[in-house]
């Protein structure tokens, strides 16, 4: 029969779980670790240590098994990591293509004539097509390609309108709504002195109120109704610079010169095919179809001649 087995009391083992888990001292122990050229004297509480610590460890020879690093570079031999370095450094724009610094100076294409003489229009067959930048016309003919005004051709057709309905007397008017008051300066008011009789042959309707304070009723039909007072404002102020010494017939071109600018097509406007072909047409009758009023050029020409020379075909 098996003896029996003692069983320890309850207070036996009470006691010896406590002697088990009692809590031991340890005293700190000072360590010395070694992280390449500096060294810490660190003691194993996990509170004092450093945040991070770079280590960098050496490659040993069976870091790899057997087999020793092979290095990336001959240490010896500089003369690839110069190469390479000045593969690197080297800068050249993205965005220019292989062949750029080829390519002809910017300013070594042909010269295109500043005005054209009217006797190299031939009187029919430019045709227009298109616009550069809704402002120039873009036309043919036989001799090659042209680029015009599109706000000076149209100077030119009016002034040249202008001065033959002022001497016919057949100029149109149109009302305004509402009349402009303006006052005039004492500059101002002897220019309109002279010139009173010649804005009406021209259109305008006007009407002294008192003093130096003039009404206008009407305006040509060619010009927008906004631009009456500023219009009205501009031939003043010309006329009272040209009136000392200046002819008649030319306080009327000047006149008309002011009035034409006003009410021709703008750049930055988009024309249609019928309106640019309108615009060639009368120009190339008018009385000076390659300059205007204001002594500018209306045509470029680039003949092809010129295209050819430009690229080297002749």
């Amino acid at each position: 029969m098996p003896e029996a087995i003692e069983r320890p009391s309850d207070s036996e083992s009470v006691a010896e779980i406590e002697t088990v888990h009692a809590p031991v001292e340890v005293p700190a122990v000072q360590s010395t670790i070694e992280f390449s050229d500096h060294q810490i004297n660190e003691p194993q509480s996990w509170s004092d240590r450093p945040a991070s610590i770079e280590v960098t460890p050496e490659i040993s020879g069976d870091t790899f098994g057997q087999h020793d690093a092979v290095p990336l570079f001959d240490a010896a031999d500089s003369s690839d990591l110069e190469r390479i370095a000045a593969v690197a450094n080297e800068t050249m724009p993205a965005s220019q293509p292989r062949g750029y610094a080829e390519l002809p100076p910017v300013d070594s294409a042909i010269k295109i004539p500043v005005k054209i003489d009217v006797e190299d229009l031939s009187s029919a067959g430019i045709q227009p097509i298109g616009q550069l930048h809704e402002s120039f016309i873009i036309a043919v003919d036989n001799e090659g390609l042209l680029l015009i005004d599109q706000h000076v051709a149209h100077e030119r057709i009016l002034f040249d309108k202008y001065r033959r309905m002022e001497a016919d007397r057949s100029i149109e008017s149109q009302n305004l709504l509402l009349p402009e008051t303006i006052d005039l300066s004492p500059a101002q008011s002897e220019a309109y002195r002279l010139i009173e009789n010649d804005l009406e042959s021209l259109g305008f309707g006007m009407m002294r109120l008192s003093g130096r304070t003039v009404a206008i009723k009407s305006v040509p039909t060619d010009l927008p109704a906004n631009e009456a007072r500023n219009l009205f404002a501009e031939i003043l102020d010309t006329i009272d610079a040209e009136k000392k010494g200046s002819p008649k017939s030319t306080l009327r071109d000047d006149i008309a010169a002011s009035l034409a600018c006003k009410a021709a097509v703008k750049i930055n406007m988009k024309l249609s095919p019928e309106k640019m072909q309108w615009l060639i047409d009368r120009l190339l009758v008018t009385t000076s179809p390659t300059t205007c009023p204001h002594g500018r050029p209306v045509i470029l020409r680039l003949s092809m001649r010129d295209i050819e020379r430009g690229f080297h075909r002749s």
